[in-house]
């Protein structure tokens, strides 16, 4: 079977682009300076496979994590030990969802590795 198309996809999932593009700006973070009206229209506007992407993320942390605040703190538990660093706390709020879950596979990776490395390491010495 052949692979089906963004439109197809939106379709079948979710009726139209239009019910689609509305269930995102409900969910989606608006832009400093920009009205919900704009919003929007631009969230209307945006292509099918867009929509899909950013519908599959906000899916995946609400599945995953709950909330962005929630995802925050985890990739704080990852990155910093024991110290909480309010600097890097406040710039990784401002980043998108999308990328702060790459963050985090990125970091969970990271301490996994370590602690594999780790303990090699143990049993080399023992």
């Amino acid at each position: 079977m052949a692979k089906m198309t963004p439109l197809q996809t939106v379709v079948e999932n979710f009726g139209s682009k239009k019910a689609l593009a509305e269930k995102l700006s409900a969910v989606l973070e608006r832009p400093e300076g920009v009205s919900q009206k704009d919003f929007e229209r631009r969230v209307a506007t945006m292509s099918n496979s867009k929509l899909l992407r950013l519908h599959r993320v906000h899916e995946t942390l609400n599945r995953r994590f709950g909330s962005k605040a929630a995802l925050v703190d985890k990739i704080m538990a990852l990155h910093s030990v024991g110290k909480e660093d309010k600097v890097y706390r406040k710039k990784i709020e401002t980043y998108s969802i999308a990328r702060l879950l790459d963050m985090h596979k990125a970091l969970k990776k990271r301490v996994y590795k370590a602690k594999k490395s780790a303990a090699s390491l143990d049993v080399a010495l023992f």
